[in-house]
């Protein structure tokens, strides 16, 4: 080696290193410019992961759809109790529990008075056994006047409760009248308040799932823009070389061409990959509830959990237990209870609730069905992401042990620096696709663990 190569290689071998402190980066670190400029950066508030989810339950859109339909459910039952003269909360079921634990209560002080008199009958037996100014006989005497006290409580309060409870017999029977007449109308406001319910109960499971599945996106889609600009900027290197190559007559007009078009080819990714990032920020900032132009940065996300990719649980669980195929269950015995109401002589009635019932019970099959299909396909996906997520952990250990090998051999001069940048790039790629295998991993394991719970986070209710 002539001394103006040598000067030349160790000229590359600084820039080499001013550029292994710059190229050498973190993702998480990455996204923290994702916004553009650092000024920009240090201005914008920080948002995690946890206060983000805190915000679209409390000002999100999606959380205010939910709580505006279970109130207008709330209204229109109301509503149908308020045409046919029925109170607004206080049903007929609440009436007859009323009822049954007063009459309940009546039996119990008839039945006490009861055995109160047999105990009276009993001690003035023994009174008369008993010889004249004998200490038990004062005592059996005592018991005998507790007694006829205790009886003359409970007496006044069964002549209290039997008229409340004579007074409810009607009011029960009347109103149970007006409820039959407005069952129809009942059941559909009753059910669409369930549902409403129900979702108020599963909606900010899939709000959870849905802005952390947004979140992670943001940030492995701003590790891809940069590292897509890194890229980029390789590509004009190679362009440039290849034009002094053409210059020299060491290149064609060919290679040339296909320099060019792989540059032009990563500039439409560069500007791709900046409008997804873009979009994920507006559905970012709509699920919370933030203006269009409101600026932020996002806190990294240790997705890193010991043991996390361990094997998943196996046993099928009781989907009979979840929300929606417990309502559609309740629907089922509401169908039941109107065949047994409706009398047999109405053929065409008994013959409508038959068919009720019998559609009831499609429903409550294909209700199972579907929570069954989803937990499978949400388990296949777990093992599929799994399996996704070792590959990329064996695929950056070869990207690394590559890097590792082509930065000797750029020492030795075995390589030019330009090749080394390449496998830098490859090797940040390989960083890129396991942050994203972890990521879907990640979700994948959230989305089964709901599905579990009968719960498809695909959907804006209970499933």
């Amino acid at each position: 080696m002539n001394k103006g190569e040598d000067t030349m290689f160790q000229e590359k071998d600084t820039m080499y290193q001013n550029k292994k402190g710059r190229i050498l980066f973190s993702l998480v670190l990455a996204t923290g410019i994702f916004l553009g400029g650092f000024a920009a950066v240090e201005a914008a508030p920080v948002i995690t992961l946890e206060k983000a989810k805190t915000m679209a339950r409390e000002q999100g859109s999606q959380m205010k759809t939910v709580e505006l339909t279970y109130s207008q459910a709330e209204t229109s039952l109301a509503q149908v109790r308020s045409q046919y003269g029925l109170g607004s909360y206080y049903t007929t079921e609440d009436l007859k529990k009323d009822m049954d634990q007063l009459e309940a209560v009546i039996d119990e002080r008839v039945n006490a008075i009861k055995l109160l008199e047999e105990s009276i009958a009993a001690w003035k037996e023994e009174i008369a056994g008993l010889e004249t100014g004998d200490p038990a006989a004062g005592e059996l005497q005592k018991n005998i006047d507790q007694a006829y006290r205790d009886m003359a409580e409970y007496s006044r309060q069964v002549d209290e409760l039997r008229p409340a409870y004579a007074n409810m017999v009607p009011r029960y029977y009347e109103q149970k009248a007006r409820e039959d007449q407005a069952k129809p109308q009942l059941r559909s406001a009753e059910a669409g308040l369930e549902s409403a319910g129900d979702a108020l109960i599963t909606q900010p499971r899939i709000i959870d799932y849905n802005v952390e599945q947004t979140y992670l996106s943001l940030l492995a889609a701003a590790g891809q823009r940069v590292h897509q600009e890194l890229v980029v900027q390789n590509l004009e290197k190679m362009l440039q070389r290849e034009q002094k190559l053409l210059a020299l007559g060491r290149s064609t007009p060919l290679s040339l061409a296909q320099a060019e078009e792989r540059l032009r080819q990563g500039q439409e990714t560069s500007l791709t990959l900046k409008n997804r990032e873009e979009s994920l920020q507006r559905t970012f900032r709509r699920q919370l509830g933030l203006p269009d132009a409101f600026a932020f940065n996002l806190a990294e996300v240790n997705l890193t959990v010991p043991g996390e990719n361990s094997a998943i649980d196996e046993k099928m669980p009781d989907l009979t237990s979840t929300l929606t195929y417990r309502r559609y269950l309740d629907t089922l015995e509401n169908k039941r209870k109107d065949l047994e109401d409706t009398s047999k002589s109405d053929r065409n009635n008994y013959r409508s609730a038959e068919l009720a019932v019998e559609e009831a019970e499609l429903n409550l099959q294909q209700t199972l069905t579907s929570l069954t299909n989803n937990y499978l396909a949400r388990a296949e996906a777990l093992h599929l992401a799994a399996e996704a997520l070792r590959n990329a952990e064996f695929s950056l250990q070869n990207s690394g042990a590559a890097l590792k090998k082509a930065r000797q051999q750029y020492k030795l001069g075995m390589i030019a620096l330009l090749e080394l940048e390449q496998q830098e790039i490859s090797f940040r790629e390989a960083e890129l696709k396991l942050f994203t295998a972890r990521q879907n991993y990640h979700l994948a394991r959230e989305a089964y663990h709901l599905a579990r719970e009968g719960i498809d986070p695909d959907t804006a209710s209970s499933r």
